[in-house]
This record gives structure tokens, sequence and C-alpha cells, in this order.
């Protein structure tokens, strides 16, 4: 069965670093976090721990993605969902 994800997310960091480097990336930040829900499956999108297991892993990878990209180690603090709905 195919479903839909819509969820709004936000992103948070301390620095003002750290925001220049989310900007800077967001297309690759963004093409990360697709991959990521995309291989989740209807379970995981519907139990709420799991979901938090994938923001977790969601944070780790952006992270490394943005280290790779010459940014801090600190410029992403973390991950919210303001919003997350499943069709």
């Amino acid at each position: 069965k195919l479903g839909v994800i819509q969820a709004q997310i936000q992103l948070t960091t301390k620095t003002n670093a750290g925001v220049d480097a989310i900007f800077a990336n967001l297309p690759l930040l963004r093409d990360k976090l697709i991959l990521l829900l995309s291989s989740m499956t209807e379970e995981q999108v519907k139990n709420v721990p799991e979901r938090d297991k994938m923001r977790l892993a969601a944070v780790a990878e952006m992270r490394k993605l943005l280290k790779e990209q010459g940014a801090a180690e600190d410029a992403l603090e973390g991950l919210l969902f303001t919003g997350f709905m499943f069709q």
C-alpha cells in the first residue's frame, strides 16, 4: 500500500554559523530527509516511538552531511516535527 507523508519540520541551532550552514545546504538536507522518510514502513510512520528513532537518525545523518560540507559539529542542534500526517 502506498502512502503519502506530509511533514512540517523545524531545524534548530544555537549559532549564526549554524543558521548559515543549514540554509546553504538546505537542498541536500531536504534530500536526506526525504530519503529517510521514504524508507520507513507504514507501521514505523504510525508508531510515535519509531518516528522518534527516525528523527534521531535524521539528526545524525544531517550532522554528518553538514560536517562533510565543512560546517562545525554543532551546526545542527536538532529536528522537530511541528506537523506530521500520513495518508
